[in-house]
């Protein structure tokens, strides 16, 4: 697989992700703590981020039919690290969970005019989510499972093809498409749409 620059994170004032169209071409997280200049993360020292956004959640069954969209807040907690082995730069999704509240439809098998929620890892009680950088800008999480949670306690588990989600990095952010993988169950579907940022820290700055 092809690998990337990426440049990531302020590990003392801010956490930063920034592509390689950005900077050169370097397949490991870098670190930023003004005013100093972008530098390897230290091997070995994973560091946890925690992140927060929204994303618009469409979806339907059958071959792309849309029967529900929505827009809902996401949460999660990653860990980036880079091995000693001099490996590219890693990632491991540890929790991962989209709220919504009830907009009309929802995803199977919630019935309409209920809350449901999407949680993954170690939310969902799921194996974890490794990651690895990947060309040409994309952070690439693999076991990639989603359990649907409907308000009625009815539920279902959803996963792209390969269990690959391939969301791509943007400065302090990863941006979700159609294109970063569909989650599907069956023949019901649904796609994540938007971007996850960093969380503010206790220094005040964000991803």
């Amino acid at each position: 697989m092809k690998r990337i620059t990426l440049m990531a994170v302020c590990l003392i004032s801010a956490l930063a992700v920034i592509p390689a169209t950005a900077q050169a071409f370097v397949p490991f997280w870098e670190v930023k703590a003004p005013p100093a200049g972008w530098t390897l993360l230290a091997a070995g020292t994973p560091e946890t981020v925690l992140s927060v956004g929204s994303f618009g959640v469409t979806g339907g069954s059958g071959t792309g039919t849309t029967t529900f969209k929505n827009s809902c807040p996401v949460a999660d907690t990653e860990t980036i690290e880079n091995p000693t082995s001099g490996a590219e730069g890693q990632d491991e999704m540890l929790t991962f969970e989209v709220v919504c509240a009830p907009n009309g439809n929802g995803p199977f098998p919630c019935a309409t005019g209920e809350s449901y929620k999407f949680k993954g890892a170690l939310s969902a009680g799921l194996p974890v989510w490794p990651s690895e950088l990947s060309f040409p800008s994309n952070d690439t999480f693999e076991h990639a499972e989603l359990e649907v949670e409907c308000a009625s306690s009815a539920s279902a588990l959803y996963h792209p093809p390969g269990h690959v989600w391939n969301p791509k990095i943007a400065v302090n952010a990863l941006k979700s498409s159609a294109a970063s993988g569909i989650f599907r169950h069956g023949i019901n579907y649904f796609e994540l749409l938007g971007t996850d940022s960093l969380k503010a820290l206790g220094h005040g700055f964000v991803r």
